[in-house]
């Protein structure tokens, strides 16, 4: 009777609770998923009470850490990423143009899944503690020229200064034209060939690639700096589209730019 009792409601306790074991005293398993992995997308965050904005690409990591100072220049990272897509994507060479100096140091980048969409970032940096943080994927605009052919308002960085009402155009081929200068003298300036793509690697993403007058610019003496672009959707009240790029030369020279719309 009591053995009859038992199987009883060991049969019961199996089909409501779906465990296994009941004659035989093995343990129930649970059925876990694959862990998260590192996907491309742009993420944002803050750390040192100041945002933190990356876009990450199958095989490219940018950044911008932006100034709490509005009118000040922003931190900007740019580095070929190995991992993406597995539980742990690494920098091991970051470029990170620091504002404070407009000079490049070389850095490193360790990314990993926070959870099953966040991404905890720790980035290396001279001769002080890492920054770590945990940063958010934001909703992005599909990568359509005709989506961004307009004229452009907001504040271009390149560490030696940030003009917050710099203007710049783009028609529905790509080409990219500013009547707005910068540098230490106000001497340079984007040149005709300066273009946005579509980036084959990701449907969110332009590839960019800017051409700097180098006549009386010597801080950009390289001329030509590639990168990214892309627009997040509502990233804040009151904003619908922001766009924002990021770009350096060979040598580590960068620049970044948002505007609002």
């Amino acid at each position: 009777m009591t053995f009859r009792y038992f199987f009883a409601l060991c049969l019961l306790w199996a089909a409501t609770a779906g465990l296994q074991g009941c004659g035989g005293g093995g343990a129930a398993q649970g059925i876990s998923g694959p862990p998260p992995v590192v996907s491309a997308g742009v993420y944002t965050g803050s750390v040192s009470q100041r945002s933190f904005v990356g876009a990450l690409t199958s095989a490219h990591f940018y950044g911008i850490h932006f100034n709490s100072i509005t009118s000040a220049p922003d931190d900007i990272y740019d580095g070929m990423v190995a991992g993406v897509d597995t539980t742990k994507a690494e920098v091991t060479a970051l470029n990170f143009y620091k504002n404070t100096e407009a000079k490049s140091y070389t850095v490193s980048a360790k990314i990993t899944p926070f959870n099953s969409t966040q991404l905890s970032i720790e980035l290396t940096q001279p001769a002080t503690t890492p920054l770590s943080f945990t940063a958010t994927p934001n909703a992005l605009q599909a990568a359509d020229i005709n989506n961004v052919a307009t004229n452009w308002t907001g504040k271009f960085s390149y560490g030696l200064g940030s003009p917050t009402n710099f203007s710049v155009a783009v028609n529905s081929a790509g080409d990219i034209s500013s009547g707005s200068v910068f540098g230490q003298n106000s001497d340079c300036h984007i040149k005709a060939g300066s273009k946005l793509t579509v980036a084959n690697s990701n449907a969110s993403f332009f590839n960019l690639n800017l051409l700097i007058e180098k006549t009386n610019c010597p801080q950009f003496s390289d001329q030509t700096l590639s990168g990214v672009a892309f627009v997040l959707l509502n990233p804040e009240s009151g904003v619908a589209k922001r766009m924002i790029w990021v770009a350096s030369t060979p040598s580590g020279q960068g620049i970044s730019f948002k505007a609002d719309r």
